[in-house]
């Protein structure tokens, strides 16, 4: 017997993939395996010093098939929808 990996499965790695690519690659992504709401803890990088700043904000990604960005309205929160 064969296993199928579901849909939603592959359009979550796809959304992971995007959104590590999208990403400067001085930021930290450190993703969150058991989650309410959050899925990735980011620390913001300075791209040119090559230094992690400090500053954090936190990222709730869903995947549902085509890519668009929507950014709550708290400066605080960043939402990555990949739909």
């Amino acid at each position: 017997n064969s296993v199928k990996k579901p849909i939603q499965h592959q359009i979550d790695e796809e959304a992971q993939v995007i959104l590590k690519d999208k990403l400067p690659k001085v930021w930290v992504k450190n993703e969150h395996k058991s989650d309410y709401g959050i899925d990735y803890h980011v620390t913001i990088g300075n791209a040119v010093s090559n230094e992690v700043t400090g500053e954090v904000f936190y990222i709730q990604l869903k995947g549902h098939g085509k890519a668009y960005l929507f950014t709550a309205p708290s400066p605080l929160v960043l939402q990555v929808w990949y739909q």
